[in-house]
């Protein structure tokens, strides 16, 4: 754990090896993700393709190894009925 202060105009400084380690520049932009416990601090990322941000989600949510494979599956059982 990493403690932070907090200065009287509100701002907090990362320190050099979380940024780092995140990849976040002196002038960069971070995002604050709220979270069942708190926030968590991510590093704001751009992507040319917004879906290219959900990359390797659907597997920790369905635990499916291709989960394409099975949402599309899943959209033929529904249309065959």
């Amino acid at each position: 754990m990493i403690e932070i202060k907090i200065d009287e105009k509100g701002r907090m400084q990362l320190p050099k090896d979380v940024r780092k380690e995140l990849g976040i520049s002196t002038k960069g932009n971070v995002v604050l993700v709220k979270e069942a416990t708190g926030y968590a601090i991510l590093p704001k990322r751009k992507y040319k393709h917004p879906t290219e941000a959900l990359k390797g989600i659907a597997v920790k949510a369905s635990g499916h190894p291709n989960p394409k494979k099975e949402a599309r599956e899943w959209v033929l059982s529904r249309i065959k009925k």
